[in-house]
């Protein structure tokens, strides 16, 4: 017998001695099953999306991972590794990650590794996303004195300040004395302003110093 090993096929080949007399028969092939062999899995891409329209410090990222493939079609399980500006994150090992921790000019990858149950395959390493600047926000705003004239003027307060990132938050102040409108950066309009018997309301402008929250008006 001889024995040939070609693309992990076992190649059988029997010859036969034909009698002196009889005509040569021809050689009697027979293929073996080819050995079995498990393919390691492969990840074509991983992207990266938040459960908010950006991405923020209060926002909560997940990998979402695209076409992958196991030539023997097993159940994939998958390895998450996070990396916050190229270092890795200790303890984040799960398909998502809370930026809670985090601060705005951070950037965020995530690299993934398959598993077929026997051997990690090859892993994809998604794009970067940077941690926007979060917008300050107010809850109300109240004017005061009870007794608003000349002599006193108005003073309004800002409450229910936030801001995500924990900026400074500064304010503008646009105070509507009936047809007049007066701007100031502080929270007192001086009386000489004041008209009796006029309307007085005033809206309040957050600002952390890169962008402008939302205005409140009393």
């Amino acid at each position: 017998m001889i024995w040939n090993r070609f693309n992990n096929s076992a190649l059988l080949v029997a010859l036969s001695a034909a009698a002196c007399t009889s005509a040569p028969k021809e050689a009697e092939v027979i293929l073996l099953p080819e050995e079995t062999l498990n393919h390691a899995p492969v990840i074509d891409s991983v992207a990266l999306s938040s459960n908010e329209a950006g991405i923020f410090v209060t926002s909560t990222l997940a990998a979402d991972i695209g076409p992958r493939l196991d030539a023997e079609n097993q159940d994939l399980s998958f390895t998450y590794h996070w990396l916050i500006n190229n270092q890795l994150a200790a303890n984040e090992i799960g398909p998502t990650m809370s930026l809670s921790g985090g601060h705005k000019g951070d950037r965020i990858a995530v690299f993934v590794l398959p598993y077929d149950g026997t051997i990690y395959g090859q892993g994809a390493l998604s794009d970067a996303v940077t941690i926007a600047n979060s917008l300050p926000s107010l809850a109300s705003v109240s004017l005061g004195p009870t007794s608003i004239d000349k002599n006193h003027g108005a003073l309004v307060q800002p409450q229910g300040v936030l801001d995500p990132d924990n900026d400074r938050v500064a304010f503008t102040f646009f105070w509507s004395v009936g047809a007049t409108v007066v701007q100031t950066q502080e929270a007192h309009l001086p009386g000489r302003y004041l008209t009796a018997g006029e309307s007085l309301t005033v809206r309040v402008v957050p600002n952390d110093g890169e962008a402008e929250g939302e205005s409140v008006t009393s």
